[in-house]
């Protein structure tokens, strides 16, 4: 298992939501006027330069040792890129049909955008957590009860958000449409009134809602600095300079786990909150785990996977702890007068379907289950080793303790998404790669 530094977790102000999201929706709303500017031959080159300068943006906030969430800018680098592709149509089918329209294109770019908003929109509502941006996130970062109160910040505001482009963008085609479809006359030039509806009424709506916004995540700011916000999960919670360290343990093929004071879930009880570091606290965990169980065997406790914020000083880490028997447990139930239950592989996945597991728990479960079955159909570089298309391994716990794996390296989650039986993989590593950042 290599020892490396555990991953980033984000670790910025509420206010960055709102300088994000700022940068996104200010950028689709100039569209307009710069392309007003430019010839019909010109302007998509120019959506094009603001695309791919909106990706080079979030390409280096990824890169970014103290990044922050930049979906919103994601988003309208997506719009920017289809409207490109849109616009150059446009152009071409408006060359045959109707030169006499060509010069007002430019000016009226925010008809066609505002339904590519719209489309993008809709795309990313349908695959809401699930798209590639925010999966690379959790990766690298952590899931969101790992962030405490920012990450559950970012969780619910982003969500808001989304609602909020696609209520704006709806408001705004409804607008331009209308306009043109009932008041615009194209034989003419723009009148004073044209240019307001087309061009500055996006600009002034944009303005106002990130002036609103400011005055929302102001508040949630103070909130947050004042420590009023949720905790970060059902459990031990780090504060700046702590991390928090879990340990979970097998049996071989067992894995044993309590219910919450409350009698609700299930979480590992084996827990503690040491001196933050971002070197994984591996001999603590040991000492800590000795004090519990008594003597262990050699290398019974072996490092899992870690999120760290190097910024505020805090992070989880999660750690394995493999016993020869259950006597040990027995044993540590006794002396805290405590009972808890010792799971095989179907009782693990039949509870953790049925949301059993404390949250922190399931993402545990999740990762194990997903980097075990990749690692054992595909090598390093996405090429299947085994089976064919559709087959899925079989494991059993008990070779998490020998297998040469490291959980913490968030390649084989990648891979179970983007591998190469997913079609056109080459484009999309192309894309995703050099294009978007991702690792």
């Amino acid at each position: 298992m290599t020892e490396r530094l555990c991953g980033n977790i984000s670790s910025c102000s509420p206010y960055m939501i709102w300088r994000n999201y700022s940068i996104g929706i200010m950028s689709l709303s100039i569209v307009p006027l710069l392309c007003s500017m430019a010839s019909s031959n010109v302007y998509p080159f120019l959506t094009l330069a603001m695309s791919l300068a909106l990706f080079a943006f979030v390409r280096g906030n990824r890169r970014s040792k103290s990044e922050n969430c930049a979906f919103l800018p994601y988003i309208a680098a997506r719009v920017l890129l289809l409207f490109t592709f849109v616009s150059v149509a446009a152009v071409l089918l408006f060359s045959y049909v109707d030169r006499k329209i060509m010069h007002l294109l430019p000016s009226l770019s925010m008809l066609l955008l505002s339904v590519t908003v719209l489309v993008v929109w809709g795309i990313m509502r349908y695959r809401s957590v699930n798209n590639t941006f925010c999966v690379d996130c959790i990766l690298r970062n952590g899931v969101p009860y790992e962030r405490e109160a920012l990450g559950h910040i970012y969780f619910r505001e982003i969500r808001y958000l989304l609602r909020r482009v696609g209520v704006g963008a709806f408001a705004i085609a409804l607008v331009e449409w209308v306009y043109y479809l009932f008041f615009f006359d194209s034989r003419l030039e723009l009148t004073l009134l044209d240019n307001a509806v087309f061009i500055y009424f996006p600009i002034v709506a944009a303005v106002v809602d990130c002036a609103i916004l400011g005055f929302r995540y102001f508040v949630i700011d103070i909130f947050y600095r004042r420590g009023e916000g949720v905790r970060n999960y059902d459990g031990l919670a780090p504060v700046n300079g702590t991390k928090v360290v879990r340990v979970v343990v097998f049996s071989l093929d067992k894995v044993y786990y309590q219910k919450r004071k409350d009698g609700s879930i299930y979480d590992t009880p084996f827990e503690f909150v040491t001196d933050y570091s971002e070197i994984p606290s591996s001999g603590e965990a040991v000492t800590y785990m000795t004090g519990r169980l008594g003597a262990l065997p050699v290398n019974a406790v072996r490092f899992c996977y870690g999120s760290s914020d190097p910024v505020n000083r805090r992070g989880i880490e999660h750690f394995f702890c493999f016993v020869d028997d259950d006597a040990d447990v027995d044993k540590y139930e006794e002396s805290t007068a405590t009972a808890g239950r010792w799971f095989d592989k179907p009782a693990l996945e039949r509870e953790f379907y049925a949301g059993s597991f404390s949250k922190m728990a399931s993402s545990e479960i999740h990762r194990i289950y997903t980097i075990m079955v990749t690692s054992k159909l595909y090598d390093v570089k996405g090429r299947r080793k085994i089976g064919d298309k559709g087959y899925v391994p079989s494991f059993t716990m008990e070779e998490l303790r020998a297998v040469d794996v490291d959980f913490n390296d968030s390649h084989w989650m990648m891979l179970s998404k983007f591998n190469k039986d997913i079609p056109f993989r080459w484009l999309r590593v192309v894309w995703y790669k050099y294009v978007e950042g991702l690792g």
